[in-house]
């Protein structure tokens, strides 16, 4: 999934700056993977739910611009179904190992 995830990101930065100048029209809300690194280093985000609504606007924005045809599209799809899959075990795995974990490691 690495490949894939790096293809995407490499890919959607060369159609913004060669082949995408309606992007900014179309998209109201921008949002990429480097201005949330850039955020999260900077101590911007206030509550990780901020950073989750930021991933998903970069998902929402692959399915508004592109064409369901596109590989962009397909590659974004499939990338969010990934993120709501793996968010989903982390808020499983949290709700799991709650409070009462952290005071059995603390005895």
């Amino acid at each position: 999934m690495v490949k894939v995830y790096k293809w995407y990101v490499d890919k959607c930065i060369w159609i913004l700056v060669f082949q995408a100048p309606d992007y900014y029209q179309i998209i109201k809300k921008p949002m990429d993977f480097q201005t949330i690194k850039n955020k999260i280093n900077k101590f911007i985000y206030a509550d990780p739910v901020e950073i989750v609504g930021d991933v998903r606007q970069i998902f929402t924005n692959c399915v508004e611009y592109n064409k369901r045809t596109t590989q962009e599209f397909k590659a974004g799809s499939a990338m969010s179904k990934l993120f709501e899959r793996r968010l989903k075990n982390l808020e499983e795995s949290a709700a799991m190992n709650g409070p009462s974990s952290k005071r059995a490691r603390t005895k």
